[in-house]
């Protein structure tokens, strides 16, 4: 009777068996897999940690000037626009060039691949809130720890520089509408003083008089090209144009702020609103004196970039199990052939009994013969697989 049946304490005998087989399979597997890390290519990471501090986005004194970002998506978006900016094509290409990532006397094209190359070892990711990371992977751990320190540098000062920036443009747009407002403006560096500060064209068409008094009598001194008398010439036909903007029919012109107030009657409303420019002019002023003391704070450093001890790639825990499950499929094929698919003691015994023309009824162990036969002169011996059988045969034996 064939028993189908599978028994656990076979499964052991037959690990037991082929143990050599599966120790050797597996060290050889798994050392192969180790020693195969020594000869690829290694990959380091150096990385920091930014965190933008909602300060930045928002300063008190220039809030009116500059609207703030107060929410935390338009803070995440803007952190991560300006930080790709920093890392423009020309930074890319500074550090190309400065580590050998280039090669000398590209073409444009050339230039173009090897630019997007350098890019993908930089990764750029927000890891929540106002904290942003960025990472570079190169070959050599030195070298990507001096990047990832160049990179958080230039980061830094492009956020500072940014918003000192954008201060100190707010600050000449101001400043010019207080020039164009300034009632005690001077036209000219070097001339007399304004007597358009009163806004009046009867003190303009009197300054005008008296400037054509003194070209009168310097000319009764000097000719028409001395330096003085230029001068004068000058002057007089700057008043001539100044007087020809307040004639009536343009009077109604709306081309600027300056203008619509200079004609108003009321002076109270023009040195109203230019008292309060230069309440404005002095806090920007106040604000960008604070920012380029405090802008490096409002940029906070969580992780700095340290030198990577160890390669992320290859990793010699995941190609020593990728070993080891190598060795065991090894070993299961080598089993599995010896047990299944070649041929066993019985299946041997069957061909030789075909061969000598007889049938093969069955074995019995060593254990059952004895108890039914005890020994005697006469004793069976049967040799391995495929050998055939030396018997001696007594009369009692068929």
């Amino acid at each position: 009777m064939n028993d189908s049946k599978i028994y656990i304490k076979n499964t052991f005998e037959i690990l037991r068996r082929y143990k050599i087989v599966i120790f050797f399979s597996l060290v050889i597997c798994t050392g192969l897999s180790l020693e195969t890390t020594r000869w690829l290519k290694k990959k380091y990471k150096a990385s920091f940690v930014i965190n933008v501090y909602s300060k930045y986005f928002a300063n008190p004194l220039v809030n009116e000037v500059i609207r703030g970002e107060y929410s935390i998506p338009q803070m995440r978006f803007t952190i991560d626009s300006m930080v790709k900016e920093a890392l423009d094509d020309e930074y890319i290409d500074s550090i190309g060039y400065e580590y050998s990532f280039y090669a000398n006397n590209m073409n444009k094209k050339q230039l173009t691949w090897a630019r997007s190359f350098l890019r993908e070892r930089f990764k750029l990711f927000s890891t929540g809130g106002q904290s942003y990371q960025v990472d570079f992977f190169g070959r050599d751990p030195i070298t990507a720890l001096e990047i990832s320190q160049k990179t958080l540098k230039h980061v830094k000062n492009y956020f500072v520089q940014t918003r000192i920036m954008t201060i100190e443009n707010v600050k000449k747009i101001v400043m010019k509408r207080i020039e164009s407002m300034n009632v005690g403006q001077k036209i000219e560096k070097d001339g007399p003083a304004n007597p358009l500060a009163s806004m009046s064209p009867d003190v303009l068409q009197g300054e005008l008089k008296k400037v054509n008094n003194e070209i009168i009598a310097l000319k009764k001194q000097f000719n028409g090209e001395h330096p003085s008398v230029l001068k004068l010439e000058k002057r007089k036909v700057q008043l001539e144009n100044w007087l020809s903007d307040y004639k009536p029919e343009k009077s109604n012109s709306n081309e600027d702020l300056s203008l619509s107030i200079m004609n108003v009657d009321d002076k109270d409303i023009a040195l109203n609103l230019s008292s309060r420019l230069y309440i404005k002019f002095n806090d920007i002023n106040m604000a960008l004196a604070l920012e380029k003391q405090n802008l490096p704070s409002y940029i906070g450093v969580i992780k700095r970039p340290n030198l990577p001890l160890y390669p992320i790639w290859p990793k010699k825990r995941i190609f020593a199990s990728v070993g080891l499950l190598m060795g065991l499929m090894i070993a299961f094929i080598y089993i599995l052939y010896h047990e299944v698919m070649s041929e066993t003691q019985v299946e041997a015994i069957e061909l030789i009994a075909e061969e000598l023309g007889t049938e093969f009824l069955g074995t019995v162990s060593l254990n059952q013969t004895l108890a039914l036969n005890p020994p005697r002169d006469h004793t069976i011996y049967a040799s391995g697989p495929r050998k055939k059988a030396d018997t001696l045969i007594d009369n009692n034996t068929h």
